[in-house]
């Protein structure tokens, strides 16, 4: 099932200034009543970014970014 979100980035997953991130993506798990104020619980990967700049409305893909991660 496809599924879009708006994602708050902080700067260690952008890898530089926090963003906001428009992406869609496909659940690939769903748990029903995960929580117990009744919400539920799920997983998705994320398969596109979307470009909201872009006025024809359409969806380009962006590469995935990469996290910050130390040097060993």
């Amino acid at each position: 099932m496809p599924i879009e979100a708006t994602l708050n980035m902080p700067a260690e997953v952008t890898g530089g200034n926090p963003d906001v991130t428009h992406c869609r993506a496909r659940l690939v798990h769903a748990k029903p009543d995960a929580y117990s104020d009744g919400r539920m619980g799920f997983g998705a990967e994320i398969e596109m970014y979307i470009d909201p700049k872009k006025s024809d409305g359409s969806s380009a893909p962006r590469p995935l970014p990469q996290p910050n991660r130390p040097k060993p």
